[in-house]
């Protein structure tokens, strides 16, 4: 974390669900895109599945876009306007296999008797998370180009692959 400030913020946000599970989660692929927009989810209505569920089920009908939302403050309103987006952008039938989710879930000592109790809601919660992957989640990538392109190509582009993170991007790909 850049500063003590930023490490408390994500702790508040995400860290302190995925800290346990990490090793498992960096495995994962994007699978850890969708638990890290699980954890926010979660710890947006304070930990309380039964209080996200209800917030989900009361806008699952909502006709919005993503024009509709408002991401120009920083606040604990925008993990909630960020969720009702993404529910505005999976609308496909497409499936996704969720078994490392469910590995994961199982065995996470915060999140097992949450998973326990609201198996079949968190599956649908990722799998619509899942139906914006293709579209929106994509890797960051560093690296130097420090040979001559005109040599080599294909090596020279190999060089910029170091992933160094990944994220969701919904309205830079709607530019796309």
């Amino acid at each position: 974390f850049c500063s003590l400030e930023c490490k408390q913020k994500a702790y508040k946000s995400f860290h302190r669900y995925e800290c346990p599970a990490m090793s498992s989660l960096l495995k994962s692929g994007s699978v850890h895109i969708a638990l890290r927009m699980f954890f926010i989810s979660l710890s947006a209505f304070g930990g309380s599945i039964e209080k996200l569920q209800e917030f989900i089920e009361e806008n699952e009908n909502a006709n919005s876009t993503v024009y509709d939302f408002d991401f120009s403050t920083e606040s604990s309103k925008d993990a909630i306007n960020y969720l009702k987006c993404l529910f505005s952008l999976s609308r496909s039938s497409k499936m996704f296999p969720l078994h490392s989710c469910e590995e994961i879930l199982s065995s996470h000592p915060e999140v097992k008797n949450i998973w326990t109790n609201h198996r079949t809601f968190i599956k649908e919660f990722l799998l619509r998370i899942c139906q914006t992957n293709d579209l929106y989640f994509h890797g960051i990538f560093s690296g130097s180009l420090k040979r001559d392109l005109s040599a080599d190509p294909l090596s020279a582009l190999r060089s910029l692959q170091q992933s160094i993170g990944s994220g969701w991007f919904p309205f830079c790909s709607l530019i796309n």
